[in-house]
C-alpha cells in the first residue's frame, strides 16, 4: 500500500506504452482525418468550409500540441473538440492494456501492484493522478484489474474508487459507466467512432485559457491543492 501523500501528473508520454499518440502524433493524425470531421461536426457546405480552415490552420500554425492551438483559436474549439474525440477514441482498446509481454513496460500494472492491499482497505492508498490526457486508460485499468483481482461486483468496486483521486485537468472522452452522474455523458472504454460516442467524447473535452481563474475552476483547483498537500 502507498503510505504517503502522493500525486502523479501525467502528460501524454504516461499513455504512450499503451499505444496512445504523444502530441506531436495527435496533430498529424488530426491532419489525416480532416476530410472524416465533417461527418461528425458541420455537416453542412458551411460547417465542412470551417473544418477545412481548421485543417489547414492547424497543419500550418506550428504548434505541436491541439491544445496550445485551439487556446490561442477560439473560433475552432468546438470543431477542435470534435477533431480530437475522432483521432482519439480508436486507441481506447482493452486489449492493448491487457496484452502480456514481459519485454514491455506495463507502469499501470506496476503501480497497481504498488497500491497492493486488501479490497476493503484499497482506497486508503494515498496516491492521486493529475492528468492532461483525455483518454481514460489509466481509471479503467485499474477498475478492471481491481474487480478481476478479488472477484467483486461493480458497485463495491466503484464505491472503492471514490477515495481514488484521478483529475482529468482538460477533460475526458466521456465519463465510463461506473464514474458517470448522468447518462448523457457515459461512453464506454471502446474504440467505436459512431456519432453518438463522438458527441459524448467532444462535450466533456474542455481547453484552458491563461485567463481561466484557478480559484474558480473546480478541476484546477483541486489539483492544485493535491500538489501542496
Amino acid at each position: 500500500m502507498i503510505t504517503k501523500k502522493t500525486v502523479l501528473i501525467l502528460g501524454a508520454g504516461a499513455s504512450i506504452p499503451y499505444k496512445f499518440p504523444s502530441g506531436k502524433e495527435l496533430r498529424k493524425k488530426i491532419c489525416e482525418n480532416i476530410p472524416d470531421i465533417a461527418r461528425y461536426w458541420g455537416n453542412t457546405s458551411k460547417g465542412r468550409l470551417i473544418v477545412d480552415e481548421f485543417g489547414k490552420a492547424f497543419s500550418r500554425s506550428g504548434t505541436p500540441s491541439i491544445d496550445a492551438f485551439l487556446e490561442h483559436r477560439r473560433e475552432f474549439l468546438e470543431v477542435g473538440k470534435y477533431a480530437i474525440a475522432n483521432a482519439l477514441i480508436p486507441y481506447e482498446d482493452e486489449e492493448r492494456l491487457f496484452e502480456i509481454d514481459p519485454k514491455k513496460e506495463n507502469w499501470y500494472e506496476y503501480i497497481f501492484n504498488e497500491m497492493n492491499a486488501s479490497f476493503e482497505d484499497f482506497d486508503k492508498n494515498q496516491i492521486a493522478f493529475i492528468t492532461f490526457n483525455y483518454d481514460r486508460s489509466l481509471e479503467h485499468y485499474l477498475y478492471t484489474v481491481l474487480k478481476n483481482k478479488y472477484g467483486k461486483e461493480d458497485r463495491l468496486v466503484a464505491e472503492k474508487f471514490k477515495g481514488i483521486k484521478i483529475i482529468h485537468v482538460h477533460g475526458q472522452l466521456g465519463y465510463l459507466s461506473w464514474q458517470a452522474t448522468s447518462q448523457n455523458n457515459v461512453r464506454d472504454y471502446k474504440n467505436e467512432t459512431d456519432v453518438g460516442s463522438i458527441n459524448i467524447a467532444a462535450n466533456n473535452i474542455r481547453i484552458i485559457h491563461e485567463d481561466i481563474d484557478i480559484e474558480k475552476d473546480e478541476r484546477l483547483s483541486a489539483a492544485h491543492a493535491l500538489i501542496r498537500e
